[in-house]
């Protein structure tokens, strides 16, 4: 039963995670690339496409993580898995917090960058890990709140009975069963948007991203490499045959990571004004 079980599982998981993916999507999009727009910033795209083959790695690498946990502590066994199996936990989370900006960093970036990510949040472990510890502490406050008014409305349409029967509900009760249902569907997309939009506003804040020309002054090229070296990305886009920068290039290379476009107006050699 289990062996056939399995397609089903998979279907369900892919489903789950690119209806994740489409809400995280319409997180990020409002908060990276507002210009955007769309019915409450929902769109299916590329963008979710994306978001969902990360969500499923990152998902992958957790289980295959957990296993290996598991495995691990009841090979030792006795206080030696205990200790074992705490310091992979430790490890665990602190892998998880230096990919904690992968899904933010590929929807801005519009490219799968779970490797990057990892190289974005160096240095960066105890802010994100208190962000992560905020966010999850206002998760669990929204869930309460939500948790006391369905249980308020339930009581008054009459308790669980009263649902059995909903001919013979009053008007008062229909209103407070449909209180609770529009509650219970809204609960799960706000805690959602309670986790992830910190994960956009953290990675917007982390700009690393420089634009200039590959024909700048030394001045200029050399300090780009320079800021290469200490881990920004520099992109050096090219010139047309009169030396000028194509303005569309400038606005497909800005991302929400870009802190720097540096262009210099006339050239100090061919004098060509851009």
């Amino acid at each position: 039963a289990l062996e056939h079980s399995w397609p089903a599982f998979i279907v369900i998981l892919l489903l789950a995670m690119f209806v994740l993916s489409v809400i995280m999507g319409a997180i990020y999009r409002r908060v990276l690339r507002p210009h955007d727009g769309g019915i409450a910033y929902i769109r299916f795209g590329g963008d979710e496409v994306r978001l969902t083959l990360v969500n499923l790695i990152l998902f992958t690498i957790g289980i295959l993580f957990l296993i290996f946990l598991t495995g691990l502590a009841a090979a030792l066994g006795g206080m030696w898995g205990i200790l074992a199996g705490l310091a992979m936990l430790g490890f665990m989370i602190w892998a998880g917090v230096r990919l904690l900006l992968a899904t933010a960093m590929t929807f801005a970036e519009r490219r799968v960058a779970i490797l990057d990510s990892w190289r974005l949040t160096e240095g960066q472990f105890w802010p994100l890990l208190g962000m992560t510890f905020l966010a999850i502490i206002f998760y669990f406050m929204v869930w309460l709140v939500f948790t006391l008014v369905s249980a308020v409305f339930v009581a008054l349409a009459g308790g669980q009975e009263a649902a059995a029967h909903p001919t013979a509900m009053s008007p008062m009760a229909m209103f407070s069963f449909l209180v609770t249902l529009v509650v219970q569907l809204l609960l799960p997309t706000l805690q959602i948007v309670m986790i992830y939009s910190p994960l956009a506003e953290a990675y917007r804040e982390r700009g690393d991203h420089i634009i200039t020309s590959a024909i700048e002054h030394p001045a200029v090229l050399n300090a780009c490499r320079y800021m290469e070296r200490r881990g920004c990305r520099v992109t050096y886009l090219p010139v047309d045959g009169t030396g000028r920068v194509d303005p569309a290039d400038v606005e497909r290379a800005l991302t929400a990571q870009t802190v720097l476009v540096s262009i210099m107006h006339a050239n100090n050699e061919t004098g060509v004004l851009q």
